[in-house]
């Protein structure tokens, strides 16, 4: 099904499954996050914090928070859906807001972006006041 809208932002992204670092393929091909112990998955660790770019005690905090509250099953279908992901139509407009510091979806493979300096892959609550603006100047255009 095809919607059209008249504004769009993404953030955090990517645009096209051509966005996804070629590593990914990789993983695609072999998935070993398969063989990852449940318990693994949901328990954070420092390599969470890393991917996640997330410095601050407060934000180390949060993720971790996210990540007990979650379950392995939605990180399995989430990683699945990631590798699997074959993008059919890209947006015609679009605000698109990436971190220069995403280690999930590195920005050097993203075009047509809003660079945020300093933003990791949850900018989202790191850069919320830049991001906001960012919004806010996309929507009066």
């Amino acid at each position: 099904k095809t919607y059209d809208f008249n504004k769009i932002v993404l953030i955090s992204t990517a645009i096209s499954s051509s966005n996804l670092p070629s590593y990914h393929k990789i993983f695609r091909y072999f998935p070993i996050y398969k063989l990852f112990p449940s318990q693994l998955i949901v328990t954070p660790t420092r390599i969470h914090h890393f991917l996640f770019g997330v410095t601050d005690a407060v934000d180390r905090k949060l993720l971790n928070a996210i990540i007990r509250d979650s379950n392995s099953g939605f990180f399995r279908w989430a990683l699945y859906s990631i590798l699997n992901w074959d993008s059919l139509e890209i947006p015609k407009k679009f605000l698109h807001l990436h971190g220069d510091k995403d280690r999930i979806i590195p920005i050097i493979n993203c075009n047509s972006v809003r660079r945020i300096a300093g933003g990791g892959h949850l900018m989202i609550l790191t850069h919320h006041n830049e991001i906001s603006i960012l919004i806010k100047e996309y929507l009066n255009e």
